[in-house]
């Protein structure tokens, strides 16, 4: 059976909270730290999360709880030390295992069970899909997306150096995202919409400037060449049935 990151679709039981509080409580244990909850959406998703956020501080753990959007900049912020993630969000959502495959924490997730379906409360391991990148001056990953695009409206081409190729993209505007191991490149340019899939490419610009944004946050310029490369990293994880 493949389980896709994401949670629950419907609100979870009183039962499945109290379990996922109970394990969150045990990751509190390791130390001093907040617990993230990536909520559900709509009244539903905010009550539930606001069910868990008591249960979890009856157990006296520190909760952070945040939107499935929001979990990608708090990746990024780190500016709370987080002891592990649990997940309330719908199953297409994956920013929350986003959250945990970026810092490196186990993730809970609640899921939704039926009568057909077999779910085990053993640990498992998620996959995750980011972008590794390197430049001068930049070491990081991308978690949701990468956009390069012209920083002005002075002429600029950017150059696509990819599978033994090397293609020129005048005026390029440029996202790259990872999906099951791959880049998946789209560029809209003045030779109109054109699409790349590749395990990694390399981006220079070759006239003009471009303006390079992580998960929707710039990071600076592209002075020089950016390297690109899907990325799979595996997240420990703990599925609890509601």
């Amino acid at each position: 059976m493949v389980l896709m990151a994401g949670g629950v679709g419907a609100v979870a039981d009183s039962r499945a909270l109290g379990r996922a509080a109970e394990a969150g409580a045990a990751l509190s244990g390791a130390g001093a730290g907040h617990v993230a909850v990536v909520r559900g959406l709509g009244r539903d998703g905010i009550a539930q999360a606001s069910r868990l956020r008591s249960l979890l501080q009856r157990r006296g753990v520190q909760v952070l709880d945040v939107f499935p959007q929001e979990a990608v900049a708090l990746a990024h912020r780190q500016d709370s030390e987080l002891l592990g993630v649990i997940d309330l969000s719908p199953p297409e959502f994956s920013d929350a295992c986003l959250l945990a495959a970026h810092l490196d924490l186990p993730l809970i997730v609640v899921v939704s069970g039926s009568a057909d379906t077999e779910i085990s409360e053993r640990p498992i391991e998620y996959s995750c899909d980011l972008i590794a990148l390197d430049a001068p001056g930049v070491n990081g990953c991308a978690l949701s997306h990468l956009d390069v695009a012209p920083s002005g409206p002075a002429p600029a081409t950017l150059t696509l150096e990819i599978d033994d190729q090397v293609v020129h993209l005048p005026g390029a505007k440029v996202r790259v995202r990872a999906h099951h191991r791959f880049l998946e490149i789209d560029v809209v340019g003045s030779a109109g919409v054109r699409h790349f899939r590749s395990r990694s490419c390399r981006l220079r610009p070759a006239v003009g400037r471009f303006s390079v944004r992580c998960d929707g946050t710039a990071i600076g310029e592209l002075g020089d060449t950016l390297d690109l490369r899907a990325w799979t990293r595996r997240v420990a994880t703990r599925l609890i049935c509601a």
